[in-house]
């Protein structure tokens, strides 16, 4: 959270509370644990907020955040990547445009080391879902592109043909079903 507001802030200055991401890591079970460093992790005046991992065929690991940077007011998607077992971790930022405010993901691994990312976008409230693509086992993300779908949380199963089941759902008629 960012606190610009404060008794103890001098005017025209900022503090920031963060709530960061530390990882850690155990080879024994969970008898014992040590940190595994986090590289290129932004500040974040709100966040990040964990959302999904997934474990590639060929072992890299991705863990996805959402968040806000200090100063700014609309989220951004962040992808955590460890290809040593969790010993180490780089982040990237899926690239997208700086109006949009992108939150929950779904992502869908192939054999091959494509991932799909759904993305729901608050952009103006409307909800719409966007997608982006790694063909290289979450190193590098093309940006985020519009779909036509809208909807909220958004599932998407790979189907055996290799196809992409994605169906956007509506809160509020979850809440009504269940």
């Amino acid at each position: 959270d960012v606190f610009a507001h404060h008794v103890a802030i001098p005017e025209g200055q900022a503090a920031v509370f963060s709530y960061g991401i530390k990882m850690t890591r155990s080879t024994d079970g969970g008898k014992t644990w040590e940190d595994a460093p986090v590289e290129g992790l932004p500040i974040f005046g709100h966040g990040p907020v964990y959302n999904g991992q997934t474990q590639l065929a060929d072992g890299t690991r991705l863990w996805f955040y959402y968040g806000t940077e200090p100063h700014q007011t609309l989220r951004s998607i962040y992808v955590l990547r460890s290809t040593d077992q969790g010993k180490s971790w780089n982040t990237s930022k899926i690239p997208a445009s700086p109006e949009l405010s992108l939150t929950e993901i779904y992502m869908v691994s192939f054999p091959s080391g494509r991932v799909l990312v759904m993305i729901r976008c608050d952009e103006a409230g409307e909800g719409h879902i966007y997608s982006t693509l790694s063909d290289d086992s979450g190193l590098t993300w093309r940006p985020a592109k519009r779909t036509p779908m809208r909807g909220a949380p958004i599932l998407a199963l790979r189907l055996k043909s290799g196809a992409v089941l994605s169906i956007p759902l509506n809160r509020r008629s979850l809440n009504n079903n269940f």
